[in-house]
């Protein structure tokens, strides 16, 4: 016969919810923090890479320039009385021009214009969010990406010489067109960003996906400015 209490007490109740972190996993199971740190790895692998292929550019426009095989750096020298030849035997009767700085000067500006929008984008999603600040400086920034898109791509097609007159003229043409290709990456991204904004995917106020835009943006202006630099200096 059961006690008053055993009675009182009534049956057991089902068990209560265990407290296993699935709140803190995403659909695919891996931990949000664990997600946001392996995400912040891929991004800084990638402007590592970046960085690497910078750093191959600069040294082989140096290594060429250093090494000016039969003059044909810039072709100093070459007249017709005296012509230098091409990789593809063609003849070269006048020194190769040297490149205008303004355009690079312009496409260094902007993007670093951008860069400094991207911050404050970065900010605003931080101090204001819920409020269309953000969007509108992601919009900015975006403009800001084509601006440079266009600028260095009125270079890439208004340049003084042939890109295959000398070694000057094919690395000068391949600087511009990897910094297009930078440029360009820079603009899709921007884009996403913006787009995200303006859906109010950031008006919970975590700054981590416009973070991850923003270090490779800085990644991105980083090798743009520096071969806007070394093509300026040592053209």
């Amino acid at each position: 016969m059961s006690s008053p209490v055993d009675a009182a007490d009534g049956p057991p109740g089902p068990p209560g919810p265990v407290d296993d972190g699935a709140d803190d996993r995403t659909d695919d199971g891996i931990d949000s923090s664990r997600r946001r740190r392996l995400s912040l790895i891929g991004v800084w692998l990638l402007v590592a890479f970046g960085g690497v292929v910078t750093a191959l550019e600069v040294g082989t426009w140096l290594f060429l320039r250093s090494l000016d095989v039969d003059r044909m750096w810039r072709a100093v020298g070459c007249t017709s009385e005296h012509p230098c030849r091409t990789a593809a035997g063609q003849p070269v009767t006048r020194p190769i021009p040297a490149a205008g700085h303004l355009h690079l000067a312009g496409v260094a500006l902007v993007a670093v214009v951008t860069v400094a929008l991207v911050v404050a984008t970065e900010r605003a999603v931080r101090r204001s969010p819920g409020r269309p600040v953000a969007t509108h400086l992601a919009l900015a920034a975006l403009v800001s990406s084509v601006l440079a898109v266009a600028v260095q791509a009125d270079r890439l097609h208004g340049l003084p010489f042939n890109r295959f007159d000398g070694a000057y003229s094919t690395t000068y043409f391949f600087f511009m067109a990897s910094n297009l290709t930078l440029l360009s990456t820079t603009a899709v991204l921007l884009f996403g960003l913006w787009n995200r904004a303006r859906l109010g995917r950031y008006d919970d106020g975590d700054p981590f996906p416009v973070r991850l835009v923003r270090i490779l943006t800085v990644g991105a202006a980083a090798a743009v400015c520096t071969l806007v630099v070394v093509a300026s200096v040592f053209s």
